[in-house]
């Protein structure tokens, strides 16, 4: 027992060294012994303390930790949350403390964040991502230092049981109050933890040990994983005004695993569901050479020339100039219109056109359905010019074209 929360402190002492830390304490067995723990190591340690006020023990509580601290000259910031719905009540309970303890690490130049996750949350959280599906990383469940904004979260007990808590309160007289909403069953985390553990610790008492197995190798092969997916991303994926290009070939020599798992990692911003990735998946891999469509939110998925290309598409404004006589007009994106009475051009990001003077007016306009233009002498449609140019269609509908004053095309602006 001892050298076990000895190697506790140990490790603990070794990571923060001469850091201010914060330390979760909410006044269960875990958090006071956690908190006991830290105070045996550092003198720099911030207290941080949740009151929920869903329970009428919670102000009584309060009051202890909040004059312990006093007795110890040690600082304590308290948050009382008020919730006016019982709806996701975990889930809004949850982000709201860590507001909270974000507030606290800013104000302290904190570097740690300690919180009391134990074993036991650590196996109830895998069966629950067991449950519900996660990421190969989440099937791994708690993590023990983890970066968050810019600090870290440090959770020292992770590979100590509940059982070996208690008992080292009990053995150094700690006291602690117990919360009587863990014992409901309305949560699902409770619902593990009091039907589930307890039968998982009866086929083998020393399923801890066996949990930080799975765990390591959980581990490996995501960062085996993550290796594969970066090589990927490094040699085939290029990303251009938020716009991701990544070459279809090399993309279709992955397993369908490994595709899965690159268009995770490229796409995580936009938090795609498992079941938008299977059907881009779908897209990917059939024979269609052409695929434009919308994801969600405007979010563009195309397959062309060789590319997929998925990235959010800024549609340009209605744009639609006539152009008699002497003027200079820039145009954001595109580059700027000069007429004067001895000439008039045309200077584009990519070009710069020259047109006779004496055969104004022009229009600079939207490029439309239908559109020709005039190639080595014959009309062609400019949506096949495009395509033969294997202009990409993230770019053809925000291009303009310059018209003459029968309206038929003379030059497409914007064209890369």
């Amino acid at each position: 027992m001892n050298q076990l929360f000895n190697q506790v402190k140990y490790d603990l002492s070794k990571l923060i060294k001469n850091d201010t830390v914060v330390v979760c304490v909410s006044t269960g067995v875990d958090s006071m012994v956690l908190f006991n723990l830290v105070k045996d190591v550092t003198n720099n340690l911030i207290v941080a303390h949740v009151n929920h006020q869903q329970r009428e023990e919670s102000f009584k509580e309060q009051e202890y930790i909040v004059n312990l601290c006093k007795k110890l000259n040690i600082k304590c910031y308290v948050k009382e949350l008020f919730f006016d719905t019982h709806q996701n009540f975990q889930a809004n309970a949850r982000n709201k403390r860590y507001e909270f303890f974000k507030d606290v690490m800013e104000k302290e130049n904190a570097k740690y964040l300690l919180t009391a996750h134990h074993a036991n949350d650590d196996l109830e959280t895998i069966i629950m991502r067991l449950i519900k599906s996660t990421s190969l990383k989440g099937y791994a469940g708690i993590e023990k230092l983890q970066k968050w904004n810019n600090y870290f979260i440090y959770r020292p007990l992770l590979s100590v049981s509940k059982e070996d808590i208690y008992l080292y309160a009990k053995t150094n007289n700690i006291l602690f109050f117990e919360d009587k909403s863990n014992s409901s069953n309305e949560y699902l985390r409770n619902r593990v933890r009091h039907l589930i553990v307890p039968q998982m610790e009866e086929e083998n008492p020393s399923i801890y040990k066996e949990i930080e197995i799975f765990k390591e190798h959980i581990l490996n092969c995501n960062k085996l994983l993550f290796e594969k997916i970066n090589n990927f991303i490094k040699t085939s994926v290029e990303t251009h005004n938020n716009i991701i290009s990544i070459k279809l070939d090399d993309f279709k020599n992955q397993s369908l695993y490994l595709q899965e798992q690159i268009l995770f990692e490229l796409l995580k911003q936009y938090q795609l569901s498992k079941q938008l990735i299977s059907e881009l998946l779908k897209q990917i891999n059939n024979d269609k050479s052409l695929i434009v469509n919308q994801v969600k939110d405007n979010l563009t998925f195309i397959k062309e020339y060789g590319y997929i290309r998925i990235g959010y598409i800024n549609k340009i404004p209605e744009i639609d100039i006539e152009i008699c006589g002497d003027t200079t007009i820039e145009i954001d994106n595109f580059g700027k219109i000069i007429v004067d009475k001895n000439i008039c051009y045309f200077e584009t990001i990519n070009s710069k056109v020259w047109y006779n003077i004496y055969a104004l007016p022009v229009r600079i306009r939207n490029r439309l359905p239908g559109d020709k233009i005039l190639i080595n002498g014959k009309l062609r449609s400019v949506s096949d010019y495009l395509t033969n140019k294997k202009v990409s269609h993230i770019y053809r509908d925000n291009l303009l074209v310059l018209t003459n004053k029968e309206n038929q095309v003379l030059f497409i602006l914007g064209m890369k």
